[in-house]
């Protein structure tokens, strides 16, 4: 927050050092610092709000830690974010599989097509999981992963893990059970 603040005052020291060093080309020097300062006010003002502290969904930071130090090659996790996945785990990009590419319409379609396409682990994230007027919560098909905001083991699906920042931003993480196993039952 006090980044745009601090590129002002550093800008306006560098100015005044210039203009007290050479007094020529004042117009040209006015200018550009006009333009400088502009780019800041313009950009840095909206980074810090955007930005904050940094912690703006640290939850799928978190995630993508916990999948580096737990999951086995080629297993795959469905999350609503999975680019924020592959910035923060590049190497495993490819494992990451956006809920937005099923063609499933119910809990039950997910689970199936889950199964076909290799999944492991599915991620319930409160950030589009509690929002469901939220545009993107149908066209993202939320619905279809609805149950697991339990946090508990529920049908197919073993709870692992709550991954949680506070009572607002939290990830409710499974693994999908064997196939086998769930025929069993």
């Amino acid at each position: 927050i006090w980044l745009p603040y601090i590129s002002i005052l550093v800008l306006a020291i560098a100015f005044a050092t210039g203009l007290y060093v050479c007094r020529k080309n004042i117009f040209t020097r006015v200018v550009i610092v006009s333009l400088m300062l502009l780019m800041i006010v313009s950009n840095q003002f909206g980074v810090a709000q955007v930005v904050g502290n940094g912690e703006r969904d640290i939850e799928f930071k978190y995630l993508a830690d916990w999948y580096c130090q737990n999951a086995k090659p080629n297993e795959k996790l469905v999350t609503t974010v999975p680019s924020i996945l592959a910035i923060m785990a590049p190497q495993y990009k490819d494992n990451f599989i956006h809920t937005n590419t099923f063609d499933a319409n119910s809990p039950e379609d997910f689970v199936r097509e889950c199964y076909q396409k290799g999944i492991t682990y599915v991620a319930w994230d409160s950030r589009m999981g509690l929002t469901p007027g939220n545009v993107y919560y149908k066209s993202w098909k939320m619905a279809n992963i609805a149950p697991l905001a339990v946090g508990r083991d529920i049908g197919p699906y073993q709870f692992i893990t709550q991954i949680r920042v506070n009572q607002r931003s939290y990830i409710n993480l499974y693994r999908l059970r064997p196939i086998s196993e769930v025929l069993q039952k």
